[in-house]
């Protein structure tokens, strides 16, 4: 799972290898999915870790968001930053998750 408390934030985001993670892990991110009566659900989505450029100053990676046929989502790529051991930002949805 990637998540935690929230984290501060001037904390520079972390790449995955200084963080215990590697190509092809396979995680549990946390999305809160909020539906047309504004109710929230906590949704843990399983994933998989890719690396687009796998080190250096410019490491940046993915998550492989598997399908979730119950909530009606396909599968899914989506670029990730990793804040800390138990935070991951995703860039498109502004937020940490």
């Amino acid at each position: 799972r990637a998540l935690g408390g929230v984290p501060d934030a001037d904390v520079e985001p972390s790449v995955a290898p200084n963080l215990g993670l590697s190509e092809g892990d396979r995680l549990e991110v946390r999305w809160v999915i909020t539906d047309d009566d504004d109710e929230d659900t906590v949704v843990w989505w399983p994933c998989t870790l890719r690396a687009i450029v796998p080190s250096g100053p410019s490491a940046s990676w993915e998550l492989h968001y598997d399908a979730d046929e119950a909530h009606g989502f396909a599968p899914e790529v989506r670029p990730a930053t990793f804040t800390n051991s138990r935070w991951v930002r995703d860039p498109g949805e502004g937020q940490h998750l």
